[in-house]
């Protein structure tokens, strides 16, 4: 038999359970919708994206703007350029994207496509780069409100000046101004954010740059071309250099390079090593300084320190090179001049006894051949041609006459010095102590200064270094 109360309950259970999906999936579906037709409404009732987002034109945007520096890509310091990279972020309120949350199932974020809103016109005043800022096609945040966060990941190239006084331990400050174009404070006012997000440190070292500090301040800045000041956001990057690279290849080996410049002067003259060791020097500060000269830009501000110790450098060597040669010239004298007085008193050389004698004989270059022999009684001897032989001698002269037809060139000079006069041979003798007598006390004379100018290079190079250590400490 049929039961109508059972049958009656078991199809309204059905029904409800029916009416329960449907109801569910509408409101999934309206859910799902709503980011699309919110879109929709918004592209639709917008406008034009030129004009600035406010329902009264006299009315003033505020948009806060920061930029986080994550890494320096490139510091080109002969063309004065810093490529950077960094999150940059940008707030305002856009009175043309509002709606009623409840109007959209309670939504109150929309991501949204940034081609069809405004946008501030924030351009870097330093830029050198023909596509302004490289950045991210990112989308923009908006809220219900009309509040619009647009953070964009960048790319940047400024111009820096570079300071090169104190390189490599040196410290680049970089400006970077942001400011909008085309509006001035009336229409676009800029201000830094009021909360901890301007002060995160997201910075990656690169091994050869860190970022010190990075401050940031908010002026306004009048131009000749309009009255109304534009709106400003400075930032100011203070870098510092990693210097161990360029002390271990440039600082250290020229250090030690002008000690060693030092050693010439202790190289014995006799060892024919002196001027090569010089030349050798000369050439390694050169070395150096053109590998300074390629780092720094051409036309900077002012010369660098170590720049400067480099020319010292090199005028020294040449300095050394040059005496060096006179030294050498001084010590291989023949003898056949004395040592100047002045020179004499430089060294504390004693003055020689044989003065007068060696004022005779300066002038002598062959003193054998150029002296006449004086008469005989000056001498106190008889010349032999004056008395007649006797038998004795003249058996004694024949036997030893040379046969001419077997006499040779030594018997001839053999001849010619038995035939020497006493006077000739005496004044030989003497001319030959003369100048070895010379001879040494131009080599002690070069000695002498040699240690002379040892010293002197010493202290100079070590009071040069004294002065540039504390003009780096003294900055």
């Amino acid at each position: 038999m049929w039961n109508f109360t059972k049958d009656y309950h078991l199809t309204f259970v059905i029904l409800a359970l029916i009416a329960s999906g449907v109801i569910n999936v509408h409101c999934a579906t309206k859910n799902e919708s709503a980011p699309k037709m919110l879109a929709e409404t918004l592209a639709k009732n917008y406008g034009s994206p030129s004009i600035r987002p406010v329902n009264n034109a006299s009315k003033t945007v505020v948009v806060s703007f920061r930029v986080l520096i994550s890494q320096v890509i490139l510091f080109d310091e002969r063309k004065q350029h810093v490529q950077l990279s960094g999150w940059r972020r940008q707030d305002w309120r856009d009175e043309f994207l509002q709606w009623d949350p409840d109007d959209y199932g309670g939504l109150k974020t929309i991501t949204y496509s940034k081609d069809g809103i405004w946008k501030p016109d924030i351009t870097l005043i330093e830029n050198v780069n023909q596509d302004f800022i490289n950045e991210f096609s990112a989308d923009v945040i908006v809220t219900y409100d009309g509040s619009v966060t647009w953070f964009t990941p960048i790319i940047l190239t400024s111009a820096c000046m570079v300071g090169v006084r104190y390189f490599p331990f040196d410290f680049q400050t970089c400006q970077m101004t942001y400011m909008s174009w085309a509006y001035d404070s009336n229409g676009i006012y800029l201000q830094l954010p009021t909360n901890e997000d301007p002060n995160q440190n997201i910075f990656l070292q690169n091994g050869v740059w860190s970022l010190q500090k990075a401050v940031a301040q908010q002026k306004n800045e009048t131009y000749a071309c309009c009255e109304t000041p534009y709106s400003q956001i400075v930032y100011e990057l203070i870098l510092e250099r990693s210097y161990g690279f360029y002390v271990l290849n440039i600082v250290l080996p020229s250090g030690l390079l002008a000690f060693v410049n030092c050693l010439v002067f202790l190289l014995p003259p006799e060892s024919g090593e002196r001027l090569q060791f010089a030349v050798s020097n000369l050439l390694a500060a050169i070395l150096f300084q053109q590998l300074i000269g390629g780092i720094m830009p051409p036309l900077g501000d002012e010369l660098p320190l170590l720049g400067m110790f480099f020319v010292y450098m090199i005028l020294t060597n040449c300095f050394v090179l040059g005496l060096s040669i006179c030294i050498l010239r001084f010590y291989h004298q023949r003898g056949d001049k004395a040592v100047p007085m002045f020179l004499r008193r430089i060294c504390f050389l004693k003055r020689g006894k044989e003065k007068s004698t060696l004022k005779r004989h300066a002038n002598l270059k062959n003193s054998v051949f150029s002296v006449e022999e004086p008469h005989a009684d000056f001498l106190g001897e008889t010349k032999m041609d004056s008395l007649p032989p006797s038998p004795s001698q003249n058996a004694e002269s024949l036997r030893l006459r040379p046969n001419p037809h077997t006499a040779d060139v030594n018997d001839v000079h053999c001849e010619s010095a038995t035939r020497t006069s006493p006077w000739e041979r005496r004044t030989s003798i003497s001319t030959r102590l003369l100048l070895e007598r010379n001879r040494n006390e131009w080599q002690q004379a070069s000695r002498v200064l040699d240690n002379y100018l040892f010293l002197f290079i010493v202290f100079l190079t070590v009071a040069v270094v004294v002065v540039i250590v504390i003009l780096f400490f003294t900055r």
